[in-house]
């Protein structure tokens, strides 16, 4: 599987049946990628979900990614896993992988500047996110803006899939239209009442 297009990071629910049926409703949109992250729930929470929304895209073939948790993306069997610069080293979680068989889960690498992409590159990843490229109320760091998505995206020159994230919203997608990410992350834009709308318009970029 291929991580490209839109990547939809699932907003944060209070209940099991919020992340049930906002999967659903979205999967009438066709997303590309569908990512599930999950901070302020027990591990117990999280596992449930993944495992009842691995089932419900199971059909489809569109990657699923666990953010952070190495251990519920290998238990629900996943197709991913996304990492920060503070989780566990790369390198080592591949060589495990390796060794004990699931060398096919996706290993994604979050990056925040165009050298910490440097960085990335020398790394076993799958996939580079670039960001945050707008203000976001979901990320620490400071916005990088349109001009350090492109330094990323021509650094890598397609060796690795480039995902764009941060901020990114119907209104301001078409500066990205000339960068040519790979894929575009969002979160809080699908909460929008009109997703119809929303999702259309970010995925006419590509």
């Amino acid at each position: 599987m291929k991580i490209k297009g839109l990547y939809c990071i699932l907003p944060e629910f209070d209940t099991f049946d919020e992340y049930i049926n906002f999967t659903k409703k979205l999967l009438k949109f066709q997303p590309d990628v569908i990512q599930l992250r999950i901070k302020r729930h027990s591990d117990k929470f999280f596992y449930m979900v993944a495992k009842d929304i691995k089932k419900i895209i199971s059909f489809k073939k569109i990657p699923f990614i666990i953010d952070d948790r190495v251990d519920i993306a290998l238990m629900v069997k996943a197709n991913g896993v996304h990492l920060g610069q503070d989780d566990i080293p790369v390198d080592k979680l591949k060589k495990f992988l390796l060794e004990f068989k699931f060398h096919k889960l996706i290993v994604g690498f979050s990056t925040h500047s165009l050298e910490q992409a440097k960085l990335a590159m020398k790394l076993p990843v799958d996939y580079i996110s670039i960001g945050p490229v707008f203000p976001t109320e979901t990320k620490d760091y400071k916005p990088i803006g349109v001009d350090v998505v492109k330094k990323v995206v021509d650094l890598v020159n397609d060796l690795k899939p480039v995902v764009a994230i941060g901020g990114i919203n119907e209104k301001n997608v078409d500066l990205l239209r000339d960068v040519k990410p790979t894929a575009i992350a969002v979160i809080s834009v699908l909460n929008k009442t009109d997703l119809s709308k929303v999702i259309l318009k970010l995925k006419s970029i590509f």
